[in-house]
């Protein structure tokens, strides 16, 4: 059997201060996209111009052709999209039902509290996704709200909501969704009968950033939707410089940024959109994620170490796993881990003590190999005692990839 690949072209050393990072985003990139943003180009260059317009023509073309569909690209964070969303797709006398299962759900009440936002919330268990007809009944309830918001994959567990359901259960109360896809876009499918069908879900807009399933760097927000829905959205925005409809129609007038963009993550978007469609696309690169995904499911599971999310909700994003006792020593499991070069987050659930792995970012078989090593020696470090079959590759570092 082939051993696997390294993806990762540099060792996970504490003296060189870089380590793999298994974590839902930011994500490990590769040597090409660091180097891309190593160049200097000027906010209002021609360059510039032409990299955006790039930038923004390969997005769409992971959307299968959906011409009423545009890119608009705003500098921030992630959190800096879903707040633009709603700040702009949202009447000023609006309200919307927010499906809340997890921290980011919740994210979209505060946005919503903050921007003065009417609301409705959506409550489900942490470990699985949510029951559409739960969503059925809750507009039953609230006819006056205008949109569905929901995070497609709550990376405080893991949970993959079923989109296309959501979608059917809105659009048959003739609502729409305000999707934040910020770990899903460019992981799962896009197109007729694949995860993310624009074709048929009612999507107002879709919102994600350069830093997670894309492979840039962090500082970049783009917002999927059709052109109708910027137009209609004029003059609903709460905020200068969050006002996508705004920045839509600036950047189709003058190929700008209205202020200052990112222009060396913006580069690096450019090149990590290059390498997805060298890697095969969305499709090879979702592969690659399930893959990873499945494999550090089944190496912690040979260490007794158990997912939290029910395998029907479960993403390819990231895993949530549950402390394999209740003395565990955490922190110090993550600073074994991190001595030994990977990066984890620390739990978010409320119901269990868990830990997350992501399986996004320039990472294969290889790196998940390396990092199941690291887990089995930190595990036994904190006084964990792993099975043989726990064991099966232990002592293989990343650096043998």
């Amino acid at each position: 059997m082939t051993a696997p690949r390294a993806m990762i072209d540099f060792v996970p050393e504490d003296r060189l201060g870089r380590r793999v990072l298994f974590t839902p985003g930011p994500v490990s990139c590769s040597a090409g996209v660091l180097a891309a943003a190593q160049s200097d180009i000027g906010s209002w260059d021609a360059d510039t111009t032409e990299v955006m317009r790039d930038v923004q023509r390969r997005l769409l073309s992971v959307c299968a052709g959906r011409d009423e569909l545009c890119v608009t690209l705003l500098p921030g964070s992630g959190t800096y999209g879903v707040e633009a969303m709603l700040g702009t797709c949202v009447a000023k006398d609006g309200s919307v039902l927010v499906v809340r299962n997890g921290m980011y759900g919740q994210r979209l009440v505060d946005l919503c509290q903050m921007l003065g936002i009417g609301w409705h919330a959506v409550d489900g268990p942490e470990d699985r996704a949510i029951d559409p007809a739960m969503i059925d009944e809750a507009l039953h309830a609230h006819p006056e709200v205008s949109h569905v918001a929901l995070c497609h994959c709550e990376t405080t567990s893991g949970v993959l909501h079923p989109l296309s359901e959501i979608g059917r259960v809105a659009g048959l109360h003739a609502k729409r969704l305000l999707v934040d896809a910020m770990a899903t876009f460019c992981g799962y499918e896009v197109g007729p009968g694949k995860e993310i069908d624009f074709g048929v879900t009612p999507i107002d807009m879709l919102v994600a950033s350069a830093n997670k399933c894309v492979q840039g760097m962090p500082g970049l927000v783009y917002a999927i939707a059709p052109r109708a829905t910027l137009e209609r959205s004029t003059g609903n925005a709460r905020s200068l410089s969050l006002d996508l409809a705004a920045q839509h129609a600036h950047a189709e007038r003058t190929g700008r940024f209205r202020f200052t963009p990112p222009t060396h993550v913006l580069l690096a978007m450019q090149r990590a959109l290059v390498e997805m469609e060298e890697e095969g696309g969305v499709g090879a690169r979702s592969e690659r994620y399930r893959g990873n995904a499945a494999r550090t499911v089944e190496r912690l599971g040979e260490m007794g170490i158990e997912p939290f999310v029910e395998a029907g909700s479960r993403s390819h994003i990231c895993t949530t796993f549950r402390w394999p006792r209740e003395d565990f020593d955490f922190a110090g499991f993550i600073g074994a881990v991190r001595r030994r070069g990977y990066i984890l987050f620390p739990q978010q659930v409320t119901r269990e003590a868990t830990f997350r792995i992501g399986s996004i970012g320039n990472i294969g078989p290889c790196e998940v190999d390396g990092l199941c090593d690291a887990i089995g020696e930190a595990m036994e470090e904190v006084g964990v005692a792993i099975s043989g079959a726990g064991r099966r590759v232990s002592g293989r570092k990343a650096a043998a990839c």
